[in-house]
Parts: structure tokens; sequence; C-alpha cells
């Protein structure tokens, strides 16, 4: 009587040694899914942080956000009928910068400050951005190629929004030039401020250009 009951048991014993066995030896196909869609969620948040530290990346997305910051600056001259600018300084220890430059009516000024009441300067500038560790500008063309360091430069905008035909250069320092150069080519008009890979050449300004 006893001989069919240790079959069962010795049956029993075998099928919970083979499901332990299937369990610690992989995953389910839930865990599984699990995991992939933390892995592509992480890719997401580190992988853009990554390519922007690359130095062809990190000079394109400077470019791009001085182009808008040019773009908006030409808009509001046109629109405020005033001159409006930016500044650029280039020290040759020290991180490249720019800022903004204001008519001085776009400068607001307490009642109670001390500066109230007292002549305001004819234009009035903004907080310096200053461009990423590596990042710099490499040269200005305005009809005439200016790679002096330590130089500050100006371009403006007039009222009706015409500059004189500008191209700025950036690239990174610690990287080849043929990599990382891009320029920013400033119309002498109206029309988009385009940032171009590599070193654009200087257009001389036509009549149709005006």
């Amino acid at each position: 009587m006893t001989q069919p009951f240790e079959g069962r048991a010795l049956g029993q014993g075998q099928l919970d040694g083979r499901q332990d066995h299937r369990r610690a030896s992989g995953f389910t196909l839930l865990e599984l899914l699990v995991v992939v869609a933390l892995l592509g969620l992480m890719a997401n948040f580190v992988l853009p942080s990554f390519q922007s530290t690359l130095p062809p990346a990190a000079v394109k997305a400077e470019a791009e956000k001085l182009a808008a910051k040019l773009a908006f600056l030409r808009s509001e001259s046109r629109l405020q009928t005033r001159r409006y600018g930016l500044r650029f300084e280039t020290p040759q220890d020290g991180l490249h910068r720019y800022r903004m430059i204001l008519p001085r009516e776009q400068q607001i000024v307490r009642e109670n400050s001390d500066d109230w009441g007292q002549d305001m300067p004819e234009d009035v500038p903004l907080e310096w951005y200053h461009l990423p560790e590596g990042v710099h500008f490499s040269g200005f063309h305005v009809g005439l190629q200016d790679d002096t360091p330590g130089k500050s430069r100006e371009i403006f905008f007039e009222p009706n929004g015409r500059t004189s035909q500008k191209v700025v250069y950036m690239r990174h320092v610690h990287a080849s030039e043929k990599d990382t150069t891009y320029s920013l080519v400033v119309p002498p008009l109206t029309g988009r401020i385009d940032v171009v890979k590599g070193k654009a050449n200087f257009k001389t300004a036509v009549d149709s250009d005006f």
C-alpha cells in the first residue's frame, strides 16, 4: 500500500523542482518588456545629453541659439522702428560672450530706483551670455575678414531692419576646424539668418538686396 504513495510523492517533488528551476533560470515575458521599456526611456534622456557634449553638436546648438536672437532683434527693429543690436567680446583668456543691446526706453527703471530721473544711455545692454567651454567665435566678416582676438564687435539693425552683410564664424577649440566650424550668415535687409556648416563665403550685397 505504501508503494503507490511513495511514487506519487516522488512525482510531485520532481515537478516542484522543475518549476523552481524554470523560475531561477530566466525571466518572464512581462519582466523583459518592462526592462526594454525602461531602457528606451533612459535612452531618450541620456542620448540627447551625450550628443550635446560632442563638439559639432555643441557648436551647432550655440549657432542656432545666436541666429534666433539675431532674428528677434531684426524683427523688433522693424516693428518698433528703433535700433537694436548685439555686442560680442572675444577675450584671449576666458569664455567668449555676447549680449543684446536695446533702445533706452526698453530699459525698465523702478520709480524708487537711484537711476530714476537720470539720463539713460542711448543704447542699453542686457546681461552677458557666455558660450560654453570650448565653443568660441573664430572670426567675423563685415566686408573684411577679422579674426583679431580680444576685440569687441557689434551688429546693429537699423529701424527698418537693415544692416550690412555679415558672417559670424563659430567653432570648437578642442576639435578640428573642418569638423566643427559653423557660419551665421546675416543678409543685409530681410530674410532668414542661416546657420551653415563650414566656413561660408562672404557675398557682397547687390542692388537687388535693397
